[in-house]
């Protein structure tokens, strides 16, 4: 048994690109939370015999942590897209669609809350708490086994959907043609019209995808690091984001702080609460907030460009099916469609559960 765990092709050494990864693990291992975190970074290591350790972290199944090589191996890459799928992949749609329904409902992503906390905006508060509230719930479900799957390599034109998607995008934006049909058209008042010049928005998205892709920046990832194994790396990043945007509107005269009259934002607390509640349930069981996914996606992880369809089609339905809220309260349908999204999330996070 001691020559079979001293073979070099099983406790073989991966190269690790991020400091924050050996990081979060060592962390676990201490805590006894190291499984949860297998399920959360190596989501490709399975089930072994009672006799083999897990050939990704080298974790004996009996859950000794003596066998845990000091580095682990990570799917992030930092010269090369890797194009992959997990079995769970076509499942990552409905967490997206439905993520994107109480963002509406709230009137805001996680990143949004944040700003919008930091213009004075209190409302935004509850929407945070029912984020936090959501992502705990995911949680449990990760830690009761909930998983999609093992992840698999596939055709590098797989991963190249979503940028090449958002490249015909693009050009769409810098042509602007014009349709009998009235299928393509831009807003002309109100959030959708208010935009900077397209080659400075090019440059700032080009400098805060690069800096978010290095640094792994992810709301729902930073509640969960504290929640799960008390890491506040990834809280570090929110934080200065907070004090950031409260500085700037400081300085530009924008802080207003209060409930009423707020730019874009309702007080009906309850459904606010309940809409980040979903988002939140629905960021954890996907593995990332809706930034994090887009840039997995561009990463070249295709579960990920299933999450940002999702998304997509979820906005489609939400406006157009009069769920989505506005400055004067929660839309028609919003509050059922909510509820359903709680529902499906919840069916999800207890069905797709498997022993690793």
């Amino acid at each position: 048994m001691k020559s079979f765990f001293a073979s070099k092709k099983r406790n073989r050494t991966y190269r690790t690109d991020y400091r924050y990864s050996s990081r979060i693990t060592s962390k676990a291992r201490k805590s006894g939370k190291h499984g949860h975190m297998c399920r959360l970074f190596h989501t490709r290591h399975h089930r072994r015999s009672r006799s083999s350790p897990c050939r990704r972290c080298a974790v004996h199944p009996s859950g000794n942590t003596r066998f845990c090589n000091r580095r682990t191996y990570f799917r992030f890459y930092r010269k090369r897209i890797q194009a992959q799928r997990r079995i769970g992949t076509p499942g990552k749609i409905y967490p997206g669609f439905f993520a994107m329904i109480g963002a509406l409902v709230f009137l805001g992503c996680p990143w949004r809350a944040i700003l919008r906390l930091a213009g004075g905006d209190l409302n935004a508060i509850v929407g945070i708490a029912g984020l936090t509230l959501g992502i705990y719930i995911g949680i449990l479900f990760i830690k009761s086994g909930y998983n999609l799957g093992r992840s698999q390599k596939t055709y590098v034109s797989v991963g190249l959907i979503i940028p090449a998607i958002m490249i015909i995008l693009f050009i769409v934006l810098l042509i602007k043609p014009e349709l009998k049909t009235g299928a393509l058209f831009l807003s002309v008042k109100g959030p959708g019209a208010m935009a900077a010049p397209v080659f400075i928005s090019l440059a700032a998205g080009l400098i805060i995808g690069i800096l978010a892709q290095k640094t792994r920046f992810c709301t729902m990832g930073s509640i969960r690091d504290v929640i799960l194994v008390k890491d506040f790396h990834l809280l570090s990043g929110v934080i200065a984001l907070f004090i950031g945007a409260i500085i700037v509107n400081i300085i530009l005269k924008q802080f207003n702080p209060g409930f009423e009259g707020q730019p874009v934002a309702h007080t009906d607390h309850l459904w606010n609460f309940l809409g980040m509640v979903l988002s939140g349930l629905a960021f954890a069981l996907a593995g990332g907030c809706p930034g994090r996914q887009l840039f997995m996606s561009g990463e070249g992880d295709s579960d990920a460009a299933v999450f940002v369809c999702g998304m997509v089609f979820g906005a489609a339905i939400a406006h157009n099916f009069t769920a989505a809220s506005s400055p004067k309260g929660t839309g028609e349908l919003g509050p059922l469609f909510v509820i359903i999204g709680l529902m499906t999330c919840l069916m999800i996070g207890f069905t797709m559960r498997k022993k690793l």
